[in-house]
């Protein structure tokens, strides 16, 4: 009975080491699992990135295509409109003259100058105002 004992008791050593080896593997395979985890999430973050950089970059591609329509469209419509244009030439009266309601000895004779004051030729340095 005392052998039976001795072989139980070297069964449950023998058990206890083989026990112990494996929780040793199940921890080893615990921090390798958890290594592949992070860099599992490390791959997930840059993918989501890539993913918002490219949604970002086709809402600003849609924003420029609609704005060249809009560009488009709006360039139809004034080439449509007959002198409504700020930037065209307007259409003279022929009763007008070249500078429109103005004539052209008034424009002639303007001069930024007053009545008074000498004309002052380009050799001379100082000018003297008069008030």
């Amino acid at each position: 009975m005392l052998k039976d004992q001795i072989d139980l008791q070297a069964e449950v050593d023998a058990l206890d080491k083989h026990m112990a080896n494996l929780n040793n593997q199940n921890y080893c395979l615990q921090k390798e699992l958890e290594g592949f985890l992070e860099a599992d999430e490390q791959v997930r973050r840059g993918l989501d990135r890539k993913s918002k950089v490219d949604q970002i970059r086709h809402r600003v591609d849609d924003v420029i295509r609609r704005s060249q329509m809009e560009v488009q469209v709006r360039a139809a419509k004034s080439s449509r409109r007959d002198n409504s244009s700020p930037f065209r030439e307007p259409q003279m009266n022929p009763n007008q003259g070249k500078y429109g309601n103005y004539s052209k000895s008034a424009a002639q004779n303007y001069s930024p100058l007053r009545q008074n004051e000498p004309l002052v030729q380009s050799s001379q340095r100082r000018v003297a105002y008069k008030p």
